[in-house]
């Protein structure tokens, strides 16, 4: 019997592959019902713009948890990618009052959301209700560029930017995975693994592929055999940061030992030290999973110090909220207030203030009940000069747990 992981992977497979356009065809235009922020557009090139303009078409809904935790990552290639070239359309089916109660709490959007009521946009791109889903459309011809999993956007715009991008090898990666999508009903694990490393010779970080094969060992309860899959795709991508999340995953399962764990931990964050936004996930990954604190602490302190001028403040505050769940972990509440009463200033009159406050509160009370703890030396930033006392405005909360 297969598993249900990989009974949803082939939902996932065969509601995208049938009847959906591909790339290499044309985009359908858009038949929107209300646009809701920053709208209207069409699939064209914008009058009096002489650069590239690309689409990025994007099929969510506020009931799909999935798609709504991706709009935090939709402002970050807005913000990165907008001067570019990148125009992020955002796509729903559903009532424009539910769109809006769930974009009110979202704070200021700068990409374009609309309301597809009809339905008629989500059926020409989709033909089927399959969400989250992503395209890359190009403006001048209409022409899909691009069709997957939204994490890759980025990566796939950087190399179509950099002049990487290959648009036969993307129409091979799609028959490949109608192929694989048949192999998947026909229940061939032999001919499913086939099909995953031809889409991998391709593109060695498509992810379908690489969940696909990760599924078929976890079908087999094959740890070891997953975690040396994963060994050789990072010898072959070995500065892919999401293979190395996946391998930590994987080690204990794997039958590694502690000791052995934490020096792939260690070497993971020496790796990648500079690229804060991965400091910070896995400072967050190794408090929830209980990993080496010191590793933790290490791993947050570089996300803080890494952090420049073209940062904005939501993600200055969100480097200092990990730092302070980080000392909290360490045991060490005072500092962990320190951390997280910056945050707080970051946040004062944006998204995210009051629950920032709240977590402040929390490392007080803590903090005060505390004052046994045996002390570590707090390091300073630069970005972010001492502050000795609490503003006045910001004493008006209740404790609540990080």
């Amino acid at each position: 019997m297969k598993s249900k992981l990989l009974a949803a992977l082939l939902i996932c497979f065969s509601l995208q592959l049938y009847a959906a356009p591909q790339p290499g065809d044309r985009a359908p235009d858009f038949t929107i019902e209300s646009w809701l922020r920053n709208g209207p557009l069409r699939i064209s090139r914008p009058a009096g713009i002489q650069t590239d303009i690309y689409y990025a078409v994007v099929f969510w809904g506020t009931w799909s948890k999935q798609s709504t935790d991706l709009f935090p990552f939709l402002s970050y290639l807005h913000k990165k990618f907008n001067t570019r070239g990148l125009l992020i359309v955002a796509i729903s089916q559903e009532k424009t009052g539910v769109i809006e109660k769930f974009l009110e709490k979202q704070g200021e959007i700068e990409f374009t959301v609309a309301a597809d009521r009809d339905g008629i946009t989500s059926a020409a791109f989709l033909d089927v209700d399959s969400i989250p889903t992503g395209f890359i459309v190009e403006s001048t011809k209409g022409e899909i560029m691009w069709k997957g999993d939204l994490s890759d956007m980025g990566r796939v715009f950087d190399k179509i930017l950099s002049g990487d991008f290959d648009i036969e090898e993307q129409k091979k990666i799609s028959a490949f995975r109608k192929e694989l999508m048949l192999a998947m009903q026909s229940g061939s694990d032999s001919q499913m693994a086939e099909k995953c490393e031809n889409i991998l010779r391709i593109d060695k970080r498509d992810p379908s592929a690489i969940r696909c094969m990760l599924m078929l060992f976890e079908e087999k309860k094959e740890p070891a055999k997953a975690l040396e899959f994963i060994e050789k795709m990072i010898v072959g991508d070995p500065d892919n940061s999401s293979l190395y999340f996946i391998k930590a995953e994987l080690m204990p399962d794997s039958g590694k030992d502690t000791a052995s764990i934490n020096s792939f931990i260690r070497e993971f964050r020496e790796r990648f030290s500079k690229d804060h936004a991965v400091m910070n996930n896995l400072a967050n990954v190794l408090v929830e999973t209980e990993g080496p604190p010191g590793e933790a602490l290490k791993a947050a302190e570089m996300a803080v110090k890494n952090i420049s001028g073209r940062d904005d403040a939501l993600t200055q505050a969100l480097y200092c909220t990990t730092l302070a769940k980080v000392y909290c972990y360490l045991g060490q509440p005072g500092f962990a207030e320190i951390f997280q009463q910056k945050a707080v200033l970051l946040l004062k009159g944006k998204k995210g203030y009051k629950e920032a406050l709240g977590k402040l509160e929390f490392y007080k009370s803590v903090s005060t009940a505390s004052k046994d703890l045996k002390m570590i030396e707090v390091p300073e930033f630069e970005q972010f000069p001492e502050t000795k006392h609490i503003p006045a405005e910001l004493e008006k909360s209740s404790p609540v747990a990080p």
